[in-house]
């Protein structure tokens, strides 16, 4: 028995080699695909997500797979997912390189660069990008997201060169698309430019309308402050001359005080002045008595001892008299102190009244020039206001000049229409 062998020939011959080549090749194609498409459904679930182990699950499969299409565009997704742009980029650029008319790479890629402001690069992969769905059954799709992203590109545009670029740009592009497809692409592009120019218009409109708006009531806010301090300066002059008034009114009182109060300090001064001989007096005679007494202490002559005694009661009556005078000008100058603290008691009440309305006017001075400080300050931060215009204003020029207002490149979108086309082709029989 001879060896079996499998004839690949044709019947000229030389087909044969190439049949058992192509064959070959199909039995290990299905193997591949199933291999990228494994590996593009784990980066799509398994490291769908913004942490880090997300993030070295991700580079760990795509590096097991890199030379793969279809693992090399689930992987810029999911960097794209994970703001990972550069790397995005260095990743799409190198599929497209292994597979030019990789047209969803291409669209990724393209939504990069004009996010990104990189609009003359992009212009020459967006007539790439149109060239390759010419003949794509969801060309219109397509068609109408390059007439967005060509209008964001027309209206984002302002350097010397931007016409010649968008020139060379739009001509490859129109030699690409025909009809029907040419006019969507035209209706798109000149939409995008309309709602930029509205969205521009309404900001200079709503910007005009806020800042006149914000004049008026900073007018009226200006007016009511004037008002207000106006009121608050009129009330420091009424307080000053109430102040005023009331401290000539303090001196008034103190001078009735020390009017009511000088015949009472002269009845005072009399007193002491008739006191003064009195009490010298007194003490002589005192002295004198001492005298006696030591001498009738010693003295031993009845003679003598007689006069003494004699003499020490004339002194004794005498000092009595004196005594007596002394305690009537005690009574006299009592009298006359209780007079004077009537006179202050009745003084110090009307005063500290006088004095508590004083310290209330100054209070309230101080209080109402801390307000007219207040208002001043509040004047000067109205004055240098710019208003809401222009943050309003930046916020819709921001909107008019973000690629998301006229194209969303929506990121999960584009994950579950991968993991459909994966899904459909593990099936059995596909």
């Amino acid at each position: 028995m001879g060896r079996r062998t499998t004839d690949c020939r044709g019947p000229n011959g030389w087909f044969g080699p190439m049949a058992c080549a192509i064959a070959a090749t199909l039995c290990i194609i299905p193997s591949f695909v199933h291999a990228e498409s494994t590996n593009a459904e784990r980066l799509l679930k398994e490291a769908w997500g913004g942490r880090a182990e997300h993030r070295e699950r991700a580079d760990g499969i795509h590096f097991e797979d890199r030379n793969s299409n279809e693992t090399s565009y689930a992987y810029a997704l999911v960097l794209i997912r994970q703001n990972r742009f550069n790397k995005a980029q260095t990743v799409l650029d190198n599929l497209l390189e292994r597979s030019p008319d990789h047209s969803d790479a291409r669209e990724a890629r393209l939504w990069m660069k004009v996010a990104q402001k990189q609009y003359h690069d992009a212009i020459p992969d967006l007539a790439r990008w149109v060239e390759s769905f010419a003949k794509a059954p969801d060309r219109l799709v397509r068609v109408a997201t390059a007439g967005r992203l060509m209008g964001f590109i027309d209206v984002s545009l302002k350097s010397a060169d931007a016409d010649l670029v968008l020139l060379s740009g739009g001509e490859k592009i129109r030699m690409a698309l025909k009809g029907a497809d040419w006019d969507l692409f035209t209706r798109q592009r000149q939409g995008v430019q309309n709602r930029f120019a509205a969205l521009i218009d309404l900001r200079n409109k709503t910007v005009a309308e806020v800042d006149a708006e914000f004049a008026k009531n900073k007018r009226v806010q200006l007016g009511e402050l004037s008002a207000d301090r106006d009121t608050m300066r009129a009330r420091i002059q009424e307080l000053q001359e109430q102040r005023a008034k009331v401290r000539e009114e303090i001196d008034r009182q103190l001078a009735e005080l020390q009017s009511a109060e000088q015949p009472l300090r002269q009845q005072l001064s009399s007193l002491n002045a008739v006191a003064a001989p009195i009490s010298r007096h007194l003490a002589a005679i005192e002295s004198n008595i001492y005298y006696i007494e030591h001498r009738l202490y010693h003295e031993e002559d009845p003679s003598a001892r007689s006069w003494l005694h004699s003499e020490l009661r004339r002194l004794e009556w005498l000092a009595r008299d004196y005594d007596r005078d002394l305690f009537q000008l005690d009574i006299q100058a009592t009298a006359i102190q209780n007079d004077r603290a009537r006179l202050h008691s009745d003084a110090n009440l009307q005063l500290a009244s006088q004095q508590q309305d004083l310290s209330d006017t100054n209070q309230e001075g101080n209080r109402v020039q801390k307000d007219i400080k207040r208002v001043e300050t509040l004047e000067k931060k109205l004055r240098r206001a710019k208003g809401p215009g222009a943050k309003q204003g930046w916020r819709l020029s921001l909107r008019a000049r973000t690629l998301g207002t006229y194209y969303n490149f929506s990121i999960e979108l584009k994950r579950s229409e991968l993991l459909d086309q994966l899904a459909a082709r593990s099936k059995p029989g596909e």
